[in-house]
């Protein structure tokens, strides 16, 4: 029934935030994937390679007035978190005739939340959050169908890009699409992979990450499937869970609100792909 706030700060801002973090991973696993960064303001400056250092070229013996890398600049994005809160009403009666220490399981009980939130933001978007499935796709990173329902091979087409490109990339879709995918029976192709997709939901050595958040509804012009490196998408925190019970007026119940800071964007939009209806 203790009146003060709650502040997960034992051990530093920096810190506690960054072990806050590695929670909400084991909570949902796109989070663990992705980078964090953190600020100790509610505004951080993330910096960027965008998008890669071009390849070297030879030169010869005593050469002058070489050109300047002008494809990849070390620059600055921003990120500017805004308020996330959760409200948990405990009764009077929770409170007063219980056992148990409520302020160590409310952390649990938070990160919960706050995984399933921030979750859905990096992969969909929610106003806040840029999501991996929003924002632009160049046309030399988009991939179309070659039906009105994705088959294994355009599955294969949008790995194959992937696997050019990076070594640790990860192809993010809905459980309903790689349903309809593992239903082709295309011959020589469906045997080939199917096993591999079941068995290790990978393709062409290419991860494959099922979320409910990701779009389901497949209509023309609608994106089935996105795939590049998880590290070039960062989420940007500005403080540790801060809980403060509170009361209300003609109300048994004590409302324990949570409210940490927090956005999302894709560092470098250039390094994804998309496979499109």
């Amino acid at each position: 029934m203790e009146k003060r706030a709650i502040t997960l700060n034992g051990t530093g801002l920096v810190n506690q935030v960054k072990e806050l973090f590695k929670e909400l991973g084991k909570k949902k696993e796109i989070l663990s994937l992705i980078r964090s960064f953190i600020g100790n303001n509610a505004n951080t400056m993330i910096p960027v390679w965008s998008p890669t250092l071009a390849v070297p070229s030879s030169q010869i013996e005593g050469a002058t007035g070489i050109a300047l890398d002008t494809q990849a600049q070390l620059g600055n994005k921003e990120i500017l978190p805004r308020a996330y809160v959760s409200i948990l009403p405990v009764s009077a009666e929770a409170l007063s005739l219980g056992f148990i220490n409520l302020e160590n399981e409310l952390g649990e009980i938070f990160a919960d939340a706050f995984a399933d939130a921030f979750a859905k933001g990096v992969v969909q978007g929610d106003g806040t959050f840029t999501g991996i499935f929003g924002g632009t796709f160049g046309t030399d990173r988009t991939i179309i169908l070659g039906g009105t329902t994705p088959v294994i091979s355009d599955l294969v087409s949008l790995a194959i890009n992937l696997v050019d490109y990076t070594d640790d990339a990860v192809i993010i879709m809905n459980p309903s699409t790689y349903s309809k995918i593992l239903a082709d029976t295309t011959p020589g192709v469906a045997e080939i992979y199917k096993e591999e997709l079941v068995r290790n939901k990978k393709i062409e050595g290419v991860r494959v990450l099922l979320t409910g958040y990701a779009p389901s509804t497949i209509t023309s012009g609608s994106i089935v499937a996105v795939g590049g490196k998880l590290t070039d998408y960062g989420i940007g925190l500005a403080s540790e869970i801060q809980i403060t019970p509170k009361r209300i007026v003609g109300d048994t119940n004590t409302y324990f609100e949570a409210m940490l800071f927090a956005n999302g964007t894709k560092i470098v939009e250039k390094n994804f792909w998309c496979l499109k209806a």
